[in-house]
């Protein structure tokens, strides 16, 4: 699945992609961050915020596999069993097959 998305993208989209994810994990770590400490309160609980965390960095984990994809070369699909970066990548996949859907 990633070796498909990698073949269907360009390098530059490989990039974005890989940024806007890691900026997001930023985001939702800081977030969680707030949570923790409460010194600068948010209306999100700490679990809240750990399962935005767990979520963005699953998403960051499946771009930086399709960007070494496109780096290097195929990567070992055995090697990638987890199954909330299977979930997006079949997600990603899916998109760029059908993008109306």
């Amino acid at each position: 699945m990633v070796n498909d998305i990698a073949e269907r993208i360009s390098m530059a989209v490989a990039l974005e992609q890989t940024a806007e994810e890691c900026i997001e994990l930023a985001k939702a770590s800081l977030k969680a961050s707030r949570a923790l400490r409460g010194e600068n309160p948010t209306p999100v609980t700490f679990d809240d915020a750990m399962e935005a965390v767990e979520e963005e960095l699953a998403d960051v984990l499946v771009t930086t596999d399709v960007l070494r994809a496109k780096m290097y070369s195929k990567i070992d699909e055995d090697a990638y069993l987890n199954p909330v970066k299977k979930e997006k990548t079949v997600r990603w996949l899916n998109r760029l097959v059908n993008p109306c859907r």
